[in-house]
């Protein structure tokens, strides 16, 4: 019985981490989105986004993807603090 116990108890503790990870993952997506949208003035949903490794993958048309690029370096400046390191 005592092994159920902690069982459980590490679920739990994983399932908390987990929730964690997704909840991080969601509000850096929508502060690359606000990030686009003040810098380029394109607004660009949080499906079109990807995060791995602290890479953005932009999931868009090439014509808003271009013009995204044109002003990474602006766009990386203000993410830094999340840790993201390049978008493409």
């Amino acid at each position: 019985m005592l092994g159920s116990i902690y069982t459980m108890f590490n679920i739990e503790q994983y399932l908390k981490k987990f929730s964690s990870q997704i909840q991080d993952t969601f509000l850096h997506k929508e502060k690359v989105s606000m990030a686009i949208a003040e810098m380029v003035g394109i607004e660009i949903s949080k499906k079109e986004i990807e995060i791995k490794h602290n890479v953005v993958l932009l999931r868009t048309r090439p014509i808003i993807k271009n013009e995204i690029l044109l002003k990474k370096k602006a766009i990386l400046e203000k993410l830094q603090e999340f840790g993201i390191t390049d978008i493409r």
